[in-house]
């Protein structure tokens, strides 16, 4: 249904409203900051997707890894019987619960039967991303769980990320979903994030705190800022050029 005119109406406005306030920085090529807003507090695209895992903690239990860090897991496990890390590397290390090594090398990753897999923002800067996804299947259990997220096509590009490995992809609710199933998932929920507002205030490099909650809520699926997806490894045999099994 075809949003009426009175909500496009406050929606425009407060755009306006907030079009002005930026109008020292964007009259020049200047911004705010380049850092999606770290430096002023919380990046919009990390509450999104703080919402997307207060919907689905449920599924963060059992063996479970994260990449990097171990945020999501510490902030939304429950009954997380063991914690892993993995962290980019040419070659592949595993001590104790700690991993390195590269996600697309599919046959180089340990089989670690996990229950649940976070994987935040992560594939976006990885090139052979449909390697990267079949190594995320093998080292989930029958059945467990990945939780992935993604910058949208609104997102800008990662200077941070850019200069160490590469900033490669941006993906619709639509392209992630299809390259997921097609790595031997199944797709339980996607969900994306965003309007006009949140994009252009991650843009200029202003967070979080400098909005109203409210006018992050209403969603427009044509500014897809950031996207969420939950998808279960399939009980079959996957047969690719990256992996069988």
């Amino acid at each position: 249904m075809p949003i009426n005119f009175f909500y496009k109406s406050i929606i425009l406005n407060f755009f306006k409203l907030f079009i002005r306030k930026l109008a020292p920085y964007s009259s020049t090529d200047n911004f705010v900051s380049n850092d999606f807003g770290f430096s002023r507090g919380t990046p919009v695209d990390r509450w999104y997707i703080h919402q997307f895992f207060k919907n689905n903690y449920k599924f963060i239990s059992g063996d479970c890894l994260e990449f990097g860090e171990l945020t999501y897991i510490k902030k939304y496990g429950v009954n997380v019987s063991q914690k892993f890390i993995f962290n980019y590397s040419d070659t592949t290390i595993i001590s104790n619960n700690m991993i390195q090594g590269d996600l697309s090398k599919t046959f180089e990753l340990p089989e670690l039967n996990l229950d649940c897999i976070v994987c935040v923002n992560v594939l976006n800067f990885i090139y052979d991303v449909k390697a990267a996804l079949v190594g995320l299947r093998r080292m989930l259990k029958q059945n467990g769980v990945v939780i992935i997220t993604v910058a949208g096509p609104v997102a800008h590009i990662s200077n941070y990320d850019m200069a160490r490995w590469g900033d490669y992809w941006r993906f619709t609710d639509i392209s992630i979903s299809r390259l997921v199933n097609e790595a031997g998932f199944i797709v339980e929920d996607v969900k994306s994030y965003g309007n006009p507002l949140a994009c252009v205030t991650q843009i200029n490099g202003y967070s979080f705190e400098d909005l109203k909650v409210e006018s992050l809520k209403p969603n427009h699926h044509d500014y897809q800022l950031v996207i969420g997806l939950v998808a279960r490894k399939q009980e079959i045999k996957l047969k690719s050029k990256y992996y069988e099994g």
